[in-house]
């Protein structure tokens, strides 16, 4: 990998390390049974993080796709947590990101890089502690409850032999 990094390695070490609360977060979604699309969210993110995090320089493949992705993942995740069970708790952590975001930016601007550093951190976790609320609870089907019993819960999958 070649060009100069956008932060030094005392500072991007910190968000490579934060970027890992995305994998958390995905693994819990998968332990409480939810639709691989919702853990998807998660899961994307981390993936693109890590592998910007891990050697970060602006203006490059990595960045954009780190970008790109994130932001789409958010909106869908803003989407699917849309009448869950959990949704305005949900709602209500992720209303730190854009705003852990703004000031980051602000501070990576002005050369305050510790302070930088130290609100997107906080962006990462605010992030994924939201998908943690969000898994905590029922998030309903991306095609209805088609999937699901009359109860609400999710109808037990039957095999091949069971048909």
């Amino acid at each position: 990998m070649s060009g100069e990094t956008c932060l030094p390695f005392s500072h991007y070490r910190y968000l490579w390390l934060s970027s890992w609360t995305a994998f958390a977060s995905a693994l819990y979604g998968s332990a409480m049974g939810h639709p691989y699309d919702v853990i998807a969210t998660p899961a994307n993110i981390f993936l693109t993080s890590m592998l910007y995090w891990h050697y970060p320089v602006h203006n490059t493949w990595r960045y954009y796709l780190d970008v790109f992705t994130t932001h789409a993942m958010i909106l869908y995740a803003v989407y699917r947590a849309y009448n869950a069970e959990y949704m305005w708790y949900t709602y209500a952590v992720w209303a730190g990101v854009p705003l852990f975001n703004a000031l980051g930016g602000y501070y990576y601007k002005n050369g305050q890089y510790d302070a930088s550093v130290f609100f997107h951190a906080l962006l990462h976790i605010c992030g994924n502690v939201g998908c943690f609320v969000l898994f905590s609870g029922h998030v309903k089907p991306l095609l209805g409850d088609i999937a699901l019993e009359g109860d609400g819960h999710r109808a037990p999958v039957q095999t091949l032999d069971e048909i």
